[in-house]
C-alpha cells in the first residue's frame, strides 16, 4: 500500500457519508489538478452567478423604472386626456346653447319676415290691379320723356322748365 495514496471523494457531503477509494500514486498529480480544477471551476460558476446575479438586478431596476416612469406617463396622459375631453365637452354645450338661442332667434325673425312680407304682397297685388288697369303704352311714352330730359344739358333743363311752368300757370 506504499505506493497508493487515499482519496477521499464527497468532500463536501452534509450527511458524513464519505466514500474512502485507493489509488494508485502516479495518480495523485492528476488527482490533484482534478481538484484545483474543480476548485477553480467552482469559483468561475461563483463568480459568473454573481455577475448575472449584479446583471439580473440591474436589469430588474432599471424595468421597475421603466415600469414607474410609464406609469407616471401614463397617468399624465390620462388626466390629460380627461381634461381635453372635459373642455370639449363644455366648448360643445356651450355651442349647443348658443345654436339653440339663434335657432329661437332665427325663428322670431322669420316669423317677423313673414308678417312683412305679408303687407308687401298685399301691396303688389294691389299695385297689379292697378296696373291692369293703366295704359302702359302712355307710361312708356312718359318714361321716355322724363329719359330725355335728365339726359339735356344743364341749359336746355332751365328752358324746358321754364316752358313747362308757364304752361301750368295758364291751365
Amino acid at each position: 500500500m506504499e505506493n497508493n495514496i487515499i482519496a477521499i471523494i464527497d468532500d463536501k457531503s452534509t450527511d458524513d457519508t464519505r466514500e474512502i477509494i485507493f489509488v494508485p500514486a502516479k495518480f495523485k498529480n492528476v488527482i490533484e489538478q482534478i481538484v484545483g480544477l474543480e476548485v477553480q471551476a467552482v469559483d468561475v460558476v461563483k463568480s459568473t452567478v454573481l455577475s448575472f446575479r449584479r446583471e439580473t438586478d440591474v436589469a430588474i431596476e432599471v424595468a421597475e423604472d421603466l415600469v414607474t416612469n410609464l406609469k407616471s406617463h401614463y397617468e399624465e396622459q390620462r388626466k390629460n386626456l380627461r381634461k381635453l375631453y372635459e373642455e370639449e365637452f363644455e366648448l360643445s354645450y356651450s355651442l349647443w346653447e348658443e345654436l339653440d338661442k339663434k335657432r329661437s332667434e332665427t325663428t322670431e325673425k322669420i316669423k317677423e319676415i313673414r308678417e312683412e312680407t305679408k303687407c308687401i304682397v298685399e301691396e303688389v297685388k294691389e299695385l297689379k290691379e292697378s296696373i291692369n288697369g293703366l295704359n302702359l303704352y302712355g307710361m312708356d311714352k312718359l318714361l321716355e320723356v322724363v329719359r330725355t330730359f335728365a339726359n339735356l344739358d344743364d341749359k336746355s333743363k332751365e328752358v324746358l322748365s321754364f316752358i313747362i311752368g308757364q304752361y301750368h300757370r295758364e291751365n
